[in-house]
């Protein structure tokens, strides 16, 4: 019998794609799943949209008020009911055996805690592959921290290991939600790539990602200050060093600051973990050069 599979959609306004996103559902070849629809208190005409969807595997719920994406997240997993959760927004698509292909890693070991994929960044003018080389799989906890570069919507996780968590998402945060929960659950087990596109992210002028990306650095911030103690990652702090030097990069590369000499001293003795980290650092530190890194976009 195969494994059923909790699929969260967090909806606020979100009719402009959705039909799309819930289409890509239905025509999963992998079929035991239930969808869990969290409506934010929308305004607009999703709930009509979804309710033309004549299927008992969808599960409608509504937010009491409304509430950050976070805290979205936060309620909605609690009502899964699957062995596995996938995440789909509205404004994002699978292909047809998304989860299919995820379930076989899940089958063939138990000690894996989240599958992820390759995905297509798309919109109406282009269409490219998120990674352009082979991901790793095993235990990456390291490597998030320093290069955090998961798609939401290419992430199984193993309800099992999520439960060992003391906490699922975390209601402080909502920009990085899923950095906080993947990255905790990383740290249980072993992660798997596979190496092919499933699912698509759509790029689009009301992306947070784009709106304001000054909000992700403050979060993770405030990730930094809560889990650099932590036992969980007693064994990264290289890396959650590494972690605070690209916040205070990207802080300085996206306003007209000057970087501080007190944040370069404290490179002394610090081994960058990713050339890029590195490099964006060094151009963080040299004014001149922050419109060269507009340009070229180093991310």
């Amino acid at each position: 019998m195969t494994k059923l599979v909790s699929i969260i959609m967090n909806c606020f306004n979100g009719e402009a794609y959705l039909r799309e996103a819930l289409d890509s559902v239905i025509n999963q070849t992998y079929q035991n799943w239930e969808l869990i629809f969290w409506d934010n208190m929308s305004t607009d005409s999703s709930l009509k949209i979804l309710n033309s969807y004549k299927d008992k595997r969808i599960k409608y719920f509504i937010a009491k008020k409304h509430g950050t994406l976070g805290e979205g997240r936060s309620q909605v997993i609690k009502l899964a009911n699957g062995d596995y959760i996938s995440f789909l927004d509205t404004d994002d698509i699978w292909y047809k055996n998304r989860l299919e292909e995820s379930m076989k890693e899940f089958k063939n070991s138990d000690d894996i805690c989240l599958v992820y994929s390759n995905t297509y960044f798309f919109n109406e003018k282009m269409k490219k592959k998120l990674y352009r080389k082979k991901q790793p799989s095993g235990i990456i906890t390291n490597r998030l921290l320093v290069n955090y570069n998961l798609s939401l919507e290419s992430v199984t996780i193993n309800k099992t290991h999520l439960k060992k968590l003391d906490l699922m998402f975390d209601n402080q945060f909502s920009h990085i939600a899923d950095f906080d929960l993947f990255i905790r659950i990383s740290s249980l087990g072993k992660c798997k790539y596979i190496n092919k596109v499933l699912s698509g992210w759509r790029m689009h002028e009301n992306n947070d990602s784009f709106k304001r990306p000054y909000l992700f650095i403050k979060e993770k911030r405030d990730w930094i200050n809560k889990y650099k103690n932590n036992k969980i990652f007693r064994n990264y702090k290289n890396e959650i060093n590494e972690l605070n030097f690209i916040c205070n990069a990207e802080e300085k590369l996206n306003n007209k600051n000057i970087f501080l000499i007190n944040n370069i001293l404290d490179l002394r003795g610090h081994k960058f973990t990713e050339n890029k980290n590195m490099l964006k650092f060094i151009l963080s530190c040299i004014p001149i050069l922050k419109s060269i890194y507009r340009l070229k976009k180093l991310y």
